[in-house]
């Protein structure tokens, strides 16, 4: 297993813990959102680079009672680099929202967001042509 034991930042909105990288369980794999996310924590897996699937949400605007209004949490921390992938599978010209939310995460927080899209998600071979729906196993 990856250690993944590094401190983690100091961010306005700690989620759960995560869940640590590297040949889980099956009872303690993460409810990933989409086939892709968890194609590329297997290939996150056999780098040998250790991962947290969605451990921070960064709050990017509260309302007037302090109530979060619009948040980002991205989909992987790597704590070996301190650095957060976004996966996103969208298609490129509706990312327009998503990307104005990973630069204000960066700004306000002092973070650092790499947005992987459907394009990216292609050429590393995690998203099938055929059925949009299903990655590689």
């Amino acid at each position: 297993m990856v250690a993944v034991d590094q401190q983690l930042p100091a961010l306005v909105s700690d989620r759960s813990p995560g869940y640590p990288s590297s040949l889980m369980a099956a009872q303690e794999v993460p409810p990933f959102a989409h086939p892709v996310e968890k194609a590329f924590a297997r290939v996150l897996d056999e780098h040998g680079i250790a991962w947290l699937y969605e451990p921070h949400e960064f709050v990017l605007l509260r309302d007037e009672d302090g109530n979060v209004r619009q948040a980002l949490t991205p989909d992987f921390y790597l704590p070996e680099i301190g650095s957060y992938v976004e996966c996103t599978v969208m298609r490129q010209s509706a990312t327009s929202r998503k990307n104005r939310k990973v630069r204000l995460a960066q700004e306000l927080h002092d973070v650092v967001i790499t947005v992987l899209y459907k394009r990216d998600l292609k050429r590393l071979g995690l998203w099938l042509q055929s059925d949009p729906g299903l990655a590689k196993p």
